[in-house]
């Protein structure tokens, strides 16, 4: 399942989620799928908290 992105700070989170923490494409998808299945929105908000990061964690103006 692909991630819900509604605006540019989506996608600045999950772009800091995969250029700083290295996380995969791959595993946001994989992330995406297991939040689903507890019954939640795959917003990155909800990506960031499964791989134990917050908002705040992220660094920089959306891009």
């Amino acid at each position: 399942m692909q991630p819900i992105i509604q605006s540019n700070r989506d996608r600045h989170q999950l772009n800091w989620l995969i250029q700083e923490k290295g996380v995969t494409k791959a595993a946001i998808e994989n992330a995406a799928d297991r939040i689903a299945a507890r019954g939640q929105r795959p917003y990155p908000s909800n990506i960031l908290k499964f791989f134990g990061y917050q908002i705040e964690d992220v660094v920089g103006p959306p891009t």
